[in-house]
């Protein structure tokens, strides 16, 4: 891999390749040439850093500490473990620089939320926030979970730098339901402000279940109203602030029946 291949912009055909991108960075990818395809909506500009960039990365005195991790946790000691973990992602993090690695969010698992996100990062701030990103796949939830589902420690890591847009609303869609895997019953999880609170479970959102028909139709089958206490809002000045919900939005759905129509529309677009 050349120099070049370190970072990639969204834009770029290479960016769809999820060994060098990962599962977030390659759907990126693809959304922003569909959406030039499509032309009704929009992905908002942003780069990839590669695995290159990670592996040129990764020190000598990192790759010891890795191998001490993987002794460790033969022995499953919890303390012993932490300490371990805490030791690879300091090093890490004081590596040289020249949230996505390669095996999150494939078929078989997803792993949102084992990865450290940082939000309305300042010019000044991306590559420490890069470097925290890469040393979180080291803390001691994320490798319990990578043990579990037979995971390599030490996995290709990719970053994503997004330019963020300050929403009224957030959240995310499934094109089939979770937990039942129905192909035929899509699911909205939706709060005000930045998806954060929503991906992180810091808020029971609103949840919208969409019936697709044979004939192709969407219909909103059900609407429950979260209790959505609070919304993570950007600064004026870099970085998040948490804000209370007025009573009269608490009790109502954040999303609108046209709106939340409109998203399953497109969904189904770019995801048949």
């Amino acid at each position: 891999m050349s120099c070049e291949d370190q970072w990639l912009y969204f834009s770029e055909k290479i960016c769809q390749d999820s060994s060098l991108t990962g599962g977030k960075g390659s759907s990126l990818g693809k959304l922003t040439e569909l959406s030039k395809d499509f032309q009704n909506f929009i992905v908002p500009n942003g780069v990839v850093i590669t695995t290159v960039a990670y592996n040129l990365c990764l020190q000598e005195k990192v790759m010891k500490l890795i191998s001490r991790l993987k002794k460790v946790l033969s022995k499953t000691k919890i303390e012993e473990t932490k300490e371990a973990d805490q030791r690879v992602m300091d090093e890490t993090q004081q590596c040289f620089f020249r949230s996505s690695s390669t095996g999150e969010d494939t078929e078989q698992m997803s792993a949102a939320g084992q990865m450290d996100t940082y939000l309305g990062v300042s010019l000044d701030e991306i590559i420490h926030a890069i470097k925290k990103c890469w040393a979180s796949q080291f803390s001691y939830i994320a490798v319990q979970y990578k043990r579990q589902n037979g995971q390599e420690i030490n996995s290709p890591m990719a970053v994503v730098v997004q330019e963020m847009v300050s929403c009224d609303v957030a959240g995310v869609l499934f094109t089939c339901d979770p937990l039942t895997g129905n192909p035929t019953s899509m699911i909205i999880t939706a709060n005000y402000g930045l998806g954060e609170s929503v991906v992180s479970g810091s808020e029971e959102p609103d949840t919208i279940e969409i019936q697709r028909q044979e004939d192709g139709t969407l219909d909103i089958k059900n609407t429950i109203i979260g209790s959505k206490s609070h919304r993570i809002i950007l600064k004026d000045e870099g970085g998040t602030v948490v804000e209370e919900v007025s009573d009269h939005k608490k009790q109502v759905c954040c999303l609108s029946d046209t709106m939340a129509l409109r998203l399953a529309q497109l969904a189904v677009k770019v995801s048949p």
